[in-house]
């Protein structure tokens, strides 16, 4: 139980991190949207370097299909947080997630961002 309360607490936190990033980008590069947004974000708060990035969004935007309702099949900023912050996760030694990170990025992350 408190296991899951502090993963819950660091998803939160990485969460909030990454939309704080985004607007921040955004106010400094207001001609960047979409792809070019999201992976200018991830180059600014992640070690990855520019070919890294680029497969994340890949691999965000082929993984669509397998975790999203038919609708919502656009890449968006809550995909590529959720994506991210998962894969991250994982490469980090985990073998899973005890929260519903999907209910953590629909709260924080404005599904127009």
């Amino acid at each position: 139980m408190l296991s899951a309360f502090k993963e819950w607490l660091y998803f939160r936190r990485q969460v909030k991190d990454l939309v704080r990033s985004c607007r921040k980008v955004h106010a400094a590069n207001p001609d960047l949207s979409g792809r070019s947004l999201y992976k200018e974000v991830l180059l600014q708060t992640t070690a990855f370097d520019d070919a890294e990035v680029d497969q994340i969004l890949r691999r965000a935007e082929g993984d669509l299909d397998e975790w999203m309702n038919i609708e919502d099949r656009t890449l968006g900023f809550r995909e590529v947080v959720h994506y991210h912050l998962l894969t991250q996760h994982l490469k980090d030694g985990g073998t899973g997630i005890e929260v519903a990170l999907d209910d953590i990025v629909r709260a924080l992350v404005p599904k127009d961002l």
